[in-house]
């Protein structure tokens, strides 16, 4: 057995009357703890009175106290004081710390964090999502109108909006064409053309399409905008923006959004567009993909527009900056043009011609608004 009598350990005092500390050393006698003063001078502190209040994990200092409020308080920062009481008083043993615990304790914090994190990073990557996939899945259609709605209000407002009928008709009658080919769906589709030269296209939950004028500049056929509009439009039906707010904004903003909140959900789905942009999972873009390739060929629309878009934007990007956008929002990689190109070939239906649009005619500059 360690023995530990006549060690003595350096300290400080504070008398519970003053703020003022003052150097001692400690003494451990098998009766009591003697604290010695520079001046000569010692207290008696019977073990029986002593509560220890801090110094149970590694790299505390131990602090002892005793007394009434306030208490005298003495503090050490060698923890070895604390085996010393417990071998010199085995029977009040549990009042005092014992250091091996210390390290332990650490430990054990330090793998508990790890635990914390562990769980968090779990329900973030695959709890939220799982919930948010469920509970989109039940979100009535006019809650999606609402919140696509306040989404558009944030991403297209109107002063940045291409309200020439000619060309809202052009898309939007690529749109009800492709739309009226497939199964029914209950969504009303609503285009917001944007009059910025971005290369760029998104889908908000209940039916709502935000296309950038840089990507009708872009496309040089009306099949290769169908190819992006049948992609964008399954994203809605398969609810993948609502499932994405809900992901990025808790479940109360979202209700005040549909609710009319437009303050408080406002600010918070506008943080959601402008961070997030509706970015989906890659499974999210290869369902689009599919559904979408079958839609252009249930509409008898070339799905090879679709391909050569992709391909092109793929090819481009390191040399045309604006394509950037609409890659920073969906995958580039030859895998996924692969797939469509596979998927193209298991459906040989006949197609017809969409009305050709002039190259940059869609994609020129919006006409000012009459004075």
């Amino acid at each position: 057995m360690t023995q530990y009598r006549g060690t003595v350990w350096e300290g400080s005092y504070f008398d519970g009357r003053v703020a003022q500390r003052e150097p001692v050393t400690v003494e451990v006698t098998p009766a009591s703890l003697w604290i010695l003063r520079a001046d000569g001078g010692r207290r008696e502190w019977p073990y029986a009175e002593i509560r220890q209040t801090q110094g149970a994990r590694a790299g505390d200092p131990v602090r002892l106290e005793r007394g009434p409020d306030p208490p005298e308080v003495l503090v050490l920062a060698d923890p070895a004081v604390l085996a010393a009481i417990r071998e010199a008083v085995p029977q009040l043993r549990s009042r005092f710390a014992n250091p091996a615990w210390r390290v332990l304790r650490g430990r054990l914090a330090l793998a508990g964090s790890a635990a914390v994190l562990a769980i968090v990073a779990v329900a973030y990557f695959w709890g939220i999502p799982l919930l948010a996939a469920r509970v989109a899945a039940r979100v009535p259609v006019e809650w999606e109108e609402r919140l696509g709605r306040s989404l558009v209000a944030q991403l297209a407002p109107d002063g940045l909006r291409c309200d020439d009928p000619e060309r809202q008709w052009a898309v939007q009658q690529i749109v009800d064409r492709l739309v009226a080919a497939g199964p029914p769906v209950p969504y009303t589709f609503r285009i917001a053309i944007v009059d910025d030269s971005m290369v760029n296209a998104l889908a908000a939950p209940g039916g709502y399409i935000v296309v950038y004028r840089g990507l009708l500049q872009e496309t040089q056929t009306p099949e290769e905008l169908a190819g992006v509009l049948a992609h964008e439009i399954q994203h809605v039906v398969q609810r993948h923006g609502t499932q994405a707010v809900l992901e990025e904004v808790p479940l109360r903003l979202v209700v005040a959004a549909v609710t009319g909140d437009a303050g408080r959900a406002g600010r918070a789905l506008g943080v959601a567009a402008t961070l997030g942009r509706l970015r989906y999972r890659r499974r999210d873009e290869a369902a689009a993909d599919r559904a979408g390739m079958r839609m252009l060929q249930e509409a008898r629309i070339a799905p090879d527009g679709m391909i050569r878009f992709f391909t092109r934007l793929d090819e481009q990007s390191k040399d045309v900056p604006a394509l950037v956008a609409y890659l920073s929002t969906h995958p580039r990689n030859a895998a996924r043009i692969a797939a469509l190109e596979r998927l193209a070939l298991e459906n040989d239906a006949p197609v017809s011609a969409l009305n050709r649009h002039q190259g940059g005619t869609l994609g020129a500059p919006c006409p000012a608004p009459p004075p």
